[in-house]
C-alpha cells in the first residue's frame, strides 16, 4: 500500500444498524454499543503502537455509518474528493469531513458531476498507480473524472459480489510483488488486469471473506487485520509483513465493514 500521513477516524457514538443498504445489514441485528465502543479504542491501541499518527471526526447522530470514514472519499495534496454516495442515507456524512477539514489545512473539495457515483472505498493508492472499483456502488463514469484530478494511473476493476461491494473488501495490496485478493469478488476480466500488477495473489477463503481479511491496514511492512481470520491465512502473510495484529472488529462488520473502512487514510 502506499504510505499515508495520518488516519481519519469516528468514535462509534450513535453507530447502529437503522437501515439495511447491504447484505450484512439486519435491523434485527443491533448494535452492541459497549463492545462497539471497546472494539474501537483495540483499533486505537493497535495504531497507538505503531505510532500512528490519527484524528477523530465529531460523532453526528444523524449519521449512524459515520464511523465507516474511508467511503467519504479520498484526501491527497491538499485535495478533498468527495464522496457522491449512491444511497442517500449515507450522503450528509462527507459534511462531516469537509467541516472537519477546514480546521486542519487548506483543502479543496472536488465534487464529481450528478449522477455520477464515487464512494472512498472503492479506491485504493498502491505505490504512483490506483485500483478503483466500479460497479457496486461507484460508477464506472467516475475514473475518467479520477483519473483528471489525480494525474495517476488508475485501473478500473469491476465488482460483481454484492457483499464485497467496495474494493477494500475484496482487495489489499501487500508489497510490490503481493495482494490479498478475493478473486470470486471480480469480473474474470478484473481478474487479469490484478494479476499484471502483482506476481503472486494471496486468495482468500470464504471463511476469511466473512471477516473482512481484505480489509487491512497496512503500515511500514505491518497489517492490522480482523481479529478472527484463519492462522492459514495468518501463516501466509507471514512471509511478506513484519508484523501481523488482529482487532476484533464484529460490530463493525454487521454494518459491513472492518479496519480499512473504519480508516480513512490521509495522504501527502
Amino acid at each position: 500500500m502506499a504510505k499515508f500521513k495520518s488516519l481519519l477516524l469516528c468514535p462509534p457514538s450513535f453507530y447502529d444498524i437503522r437501515y439495511e443498504i447491504n447484505p450484512w445489514m439486519n435491523t434485527d441485528n443491533p448494535i452492541d454499543k459497549a463492545k462497539a465502543h471497546e472494539q474501537y479504542e483495540t483499533l486505537k491501541y493497535a495504531y497507538d503502537a505503531l505510532n500512528v499518527t490519527y484524528h477523530e471526526l465529531s460523532p453526528n447522530n444523524h449519521f449512524p455509518d459515520q464511523i465507516f470514514t474511508t467511503d467519504t472519499g479520498h484526501i491527497e495534496k491538499n485535495m478533498f474528493i468527495k464522496a457522491q454516495f449512491k444511497y442517500k442515507e449515507r450522503r450528509g456524512e462527507v459534511t462531516v469531513v469537509e467541516e472537519f477539514l477546514k480546521t486542519h489545512g487548506t483543502y479543496q473539495t472536488i465534487e464529481l458531476p450528478e449522477g455520477i457515483y464515487f464512494e472512498g472505498g472503492d479506491l485504493i493508492k498502491f505505490e504512483d498507480i490506483y485500483f478503483f472499483g466500479w460497479g457496486k456502488r461507484s460508477s464506472k463514469e467516475a475514473l475518467p473524472f479520477l483519473k483528471k484530478h489525480l494525474d495517476a494511473e488508475i485501473v478500473g476493476i469491476e465488482l460483481i459480489d454484492d457483499w464485497y461491494y467496495h474494493l477494500d473488501t475484496c482487495l489489499a495490496p501487500i508489497n510490490k510483488k503481493v495482494a490479498l485478493a478475493n478473486l470470486e469478488a471480480f469480473s474474470p476480466v478484473s481478474v487479469t488486469e490484478i494479476k499484471k500488477y502483482f506476481g503472486q495473489i494471496i486468495q482468500t477463503s470464504e471463511a476469511d471473506n466473512k471477516m473482512f481479511a481484505c480489509n487491512m491496514v497496512t503500515i511500514d511492512g505491518k497489517a492490522i487485520l480482523t481479529q478472527g481470520i484463519s492462522d492459514e491465512l495468518k501463516d501466509q502473510l507471514r512471509p511478506h509483513v513484519d508484523l501481523i495484529s488482529t482487532v476484533a472488529m464484529s460490530e463493525y462488520i454487521k454494518g459491513g465493514g472492518s479496519v480499512h473502512c473504519a480508516s480513512l487514510e490521509i495522504f501527502d
